[in-house]
């Protein structure tokens, strides 16, 4: 068997060392992107359920409106506050709504 000299390991274990630190890289960069991935879509998905509730805070607030003409702006703060089912439930509500202080119970 030959006899491997100290530098001839050492190179070898450089070699394979290298290759074994690409192949790493190369994982870990597969997950930064997978997370990058991730992250966009996270973002996007929100930005949407954020945009979705804020168009129906802006309708059921020109339901208000127009449904009770005096309404004071305090009306508008305060269903900014409200989750998206709650902001369902006043729209529906507001068809037989008579009187502005009826919102109270919902608000």
């Amino acid at each position: 068997m030959p006899k491997i000299e100290y530098e001839e390991i050492v190179e070898i274990a450089k070699a394979v060392s290298e290759e074994r630190s690409e192949q790493i890289m190369t994982i870990a960069e597969k997950l930064m992107k997978k997370g990058r991935i991730e992250g966009n879509l996270q973002g996007k998905i929100e930005g949407k359920i954020e945009g979705k509730i804020e168009g129906k805070i802006e309708t059921v607030w020109k339901l208000m409106m127009k449904k009770f003409p005096k309404i004071p702006i305090e009306y508008h703060e305060k269903i900014k506050k409200l989750d998206e089912t709650m902001l369902d439930i006043i729209a529906l509500e507001l068809l037989d709504m008579q009187q502005q202080e009826e919102l109270d119970r919902y608000l």
